[in-house]
């Protein structure tokens, strides 16, 4: 598990999205992401979501 964080540092390095970018960095509707925000790691300022690109890649490997 450790191996593959490492990795993951390496290929993607931490990167901050706002919810526009995070919705088509994994190809899904920008609606959509909203929806599963509950799912995904992410920060809140103000009424902003934002979210790491480290994270979004997590979700989708674990297929949720």
């Amino acid at each position: 598990v450790k191996r593959d964080d490492e990795l993951l540092d390496r290929l993607f390095p931490t990167r901050l999205m706002d919810s526009q970018e995070a919705a088509e960095f994994v190809r899904i509707p920008h609606n959509s992401l909203y929806q599963f925000s509950r799912q995904i790691p992410h920060r809140k300022i103000g009424k902003r979501l934002l979210f790491f690109e480290r994270d979004l890649v997590n979700w989708v490997k674990k297929g949720e």
